[in-house]
């Protein structure tokens, strides 16, 4: 379970991690990004941007959340469909929420 934790710590605070965007200043954050696909492409396809793909057809962004990591008060599950990559979507709304609760709401 402990590797579990650091790794979940490792996505919001490493400096590879794909959650970046929930990191807090002062509070460890531990989370998950993801990203579902909603359809799949031709193996022979080359990559499409984004931007060029109807929007039904875009793929689902996730962030799951807890702070703080070490004994958690809240914990938060993000979903915009249709949106793109978890961590660059999703995970800022996290932040947006954990600072509202963690910092104005219950200092």
């Amino acid at each position: 379970m402990e590797l579990t934790k650091r790794a979940l710590i490792g996505v919001v605070n490493g400096p590879l991690g794909t959650g970046k965007r929930a990191k807090l200043d002062r509070i460890k954050v531990a989370g998950k990004t993801g990203t579902a696909q909603v359809v799949a492409s031709p193996v022979e396809e080359e990559p499409v941007k984004e931007r060029h793909i109807p929007y039904k057809f875009r793929d689902h962004a996730w962030f799951v959340a807890v702070a703080p990591a070490e004994n958690p008060v809240i914990a938060l599950a993000i979903i915009m469909e249709h949106s793109g990559q978890g961590g660059i979507v999703a995970a800022p709304i996290a932040k947006n929420i954990f600072e509202s609760y963690l910092i104005k709401v219950r200092p």
